[in-house]
């Protein structure tokens, strides 16, 4: 179960940048660029597993010279009570244009993870893979003690609040209903640091590969 209803732990911005680093090493380059994806636009694994080439709105897509690109939302967890289309914003400036070149050669109805077409395989593909990356770098993956995929999003959204301390900002990057419900979120998830659970010896290798990641995206970017 990808996304099981109680809250989950949030996954550190050091181990989203040294699993990044890791598939990257491994080859699994869309793999590495989807953790990015899903952490930097605080995606549930619901709303990045089918996404399409369609839904990517690049700056070539908009014809800006910004660095700011969007992920549209088409089923949204929460298109029952708000925006039935929602767009969520992406704004590495790294990963953006590794984005341009990792996509360009799909069609508008690719599905940028190769099983997308078919969700349960997509989910189970995605879930071995992710399993296996962060227990590469020691962390427990379950959902009572260390990470799951939709770890990706809490370790966003608490990013965002970290990084701006705005619960406006936080809730419109993160798509969020209630601001009751996101400040009792976020005073939980403060609580929650996954890598202080890890030895010494982890943690330094985890800061490690973290600090490897911007330059393997980089290399991305400039693939031909």
């Amino acid at each position: 179960n990808l996304e099981p209803g109680a809250n989950h732990h949030p996954m550190p911005l050091l181990a989203v940048l040294a699993g990044a680093t890791v598939a990257l090493t491994w080859g699994w380059h869309g793999f590495g660029l989807m953790l990015l994806v899903a952490f930097d636009a605080c995606l549930r694994p619901s709303d990045f597993l089918p996404l399409r080439r369609r839904d990517f709105k690049l700056p070539s897509d908009l014809a800006s010279d910004d660095m700011e690109a969007y992920v549209v939302l088409m089923n949204a967890k929460t298109r029952k009570r708000s925006a039935r289309r929602q767009q969520a914003q992406l704004r590495d400036p790294v990963l953006i244009p590794a984005l341009e070149v990792f996509l360009a050669n799909l069609s508008p109805d690719d599905f940028v993870f190769v099983a997308g077409a078919d969700q349960k395989k997509a989910a189970r593909q995605f879930r071995l893979a992710f399993d296996a990356v962060f227990s590469e770098l020691g962390f427990a993956c379950n959902d009572v003690a260390g990470l799951v995929p939709a770890s990706l999003r809490a370790g966003g959204i608490t990013h965002v609040f970290r990084e701006t301390q705005d619960i406006p900002s936080t809730r419109w990057r993160g798509r969020w209903d209630d601001v009751k419900s996101l400040e009792h979120y976020l005073q939980e998830m403060a609580a929650a640091e996954l890598l202080s659970t890890l030895a010494p010896p982890a943690r330094a290798r985890v800061r490690r590969l973290a600090s490897l990641a911007p330059r393997l995206v980089r290399e991305v970017s400039r693939r031909p």
